[in-house]
């Protein structure tokens, strides 16, 4: 499944992540849970469903990406409907119903990693709060990365919402960046392409792959063409306790 390990700096290739079946009755019910080995923090990968649902109580907070197709999420008597490039958050411990009545394909991230060991024998109250947040897509507020390019915008809508992993969308073109990562970070390339330099290596990505990269690297987010990205990072707070 890995194609490229300097490290710190994961990639995996779309075309080698290995998926297996949910256990639930549909035509499609498949998930790649392709993070969770590489990982100390944060679990992620892909999720692929066609006219199915299933029930489910998180034990961790998890934030999905719609790339493809649209789904649901059912929580406290409401079907919160989503299409291509909306968001979810939802916090530990709601009670929900993932579905969809066509098709869909995820990308998701968890935290904790390791939920079914340190949360095994936690009992949740349904207390009836609103666990669930939608993000639409079109309704997404970008902001400038702060580097020169033709187009250079990220938009990181999970962290007021988390208090665990932050998260969002990036969109680059032409441009590149120096940066040291102060946390674990997913990447998941849902248009586009992109590289990330490392130690004198461009290991470089385009649509359905995924990076994953741990705290303490030193690299170059970069395109030489145009990419959009979801990311996810763990601690949200790093900047309060990296200083």
């Amino acid at each position: 499944m890995t194609s490229a390990v300097k490290d710190l700096v994961t990639l995996l290739k779309a075309e080698e992540i290995e998926f297996e079946e949910l256990g639930i009755e549909a035509e499609v019910q498949e998930i790649a849970m392709a993070v969770n080995p590489l990982s100390k923090t944060m679990g992620g990968g892909i999720c692929r469903i066609k006219e199915c649902s299933f029930d489910w109580q998180l034990k961790y907070d998890e934030i999905i990406f719609v790339q493809s197709g649209s789904m649901y999420i059912g929580h406290n008597g409401k079907k919160i409907e989503a299409e291509q490039g909306d968001i979810f958050f939802m916090q530990e411990g709601a009670v929900i119903t993932y579905g969809t009545d066509a098709e869909a394909e995820f990308f998701f991230s968890t935290y904790p990693v390791d939920w079914k060991i340190v949360k095994k024998d936690v009992v949740y109250e349904d207390t009836g709060e609103d666990l669930v947040t939608l993000i639409k897509g079109p309704e997404i507020e970008f902001g400038p990365l702060g580097i020169e390019g033709e187009v250079q915008e990220i938009a990181p809508v999970i962290n007021k919402l988390s208090t665990n992993m932050g998260g969002g969308k990036c969109r680059m073109k032409e441009c590149h960046f120096d940066w040291q990562i102060k946390y674990d970070e997913m990447i998941y390339v849902s248009k586009g392409s992109m590289y990330i330099s490392y130690y004198g290596e461009k290991i470089e990505a385009k649509q359905g792959d995924i990076y994953f990269m741990k705290d303490g690297a030193e690299i170059t987010y970069g395109t030489d063409e145009e990419v959009e990205f979801y990311f996810t990072l763990y601690p949200v707070n790093w900047r309060e306790l990296k200083n």
